[in-house]
């Protein structure tokens, strides 16, 4: 049975571009949800009891799973391999000093969603 696992940090124009469209739509919770196979294990990335944006917007959404073994696997396909990447994207899309990118526990890069400047 597949349960939540954890949180990505992307948007629904990244997933549609590393996953195609998604499996399923208006869900009684979810309003996306992508069904994937990656190697042995299966996934769901979904937004869950809220409506994406289906733009460049960075959300977090939920990761589910069997269980946590493999998680990075799927981190590795949707985050930044460089920060010089990364903030490329969020320029692009957010303009100047509206981000916040970091680098994960695995070494990639993502983009945090936009923050208010003081």
């Amino acid at each position: 049975m597949s349960s939540l696992q954890g949180y990505i940090n992307t948007s629904y124009a990244r997933l549609v571009e590393t996953f195609g469209e998604p499996t399923y739509r208006n869900g009684d919770k979810t309003s996306v949800e992508w069904v994937l196979k990656i190697g042995p294990r299966s996934w769901c990335i979904y937004d869950y009891k809220w409506s994406c944006s289906q733009d460049d917007r960075v959300f977090g959404f939920h990761i589910g799973g069997v269980n946590q073994e493999g998680i990075d696997d799927i981190a590795r396909l949707l985050h930044f391999t460089s920060e010089d990447e990364a903030v490329a994207r969020a320029e692009a899309f957010y303009g100047p000093d509206t981000w916040a990118v970091t680098e994960t526990d695995i070494g990639l890069y993502e983009i945090q969603r936009p923050v208010v400047l003081s």
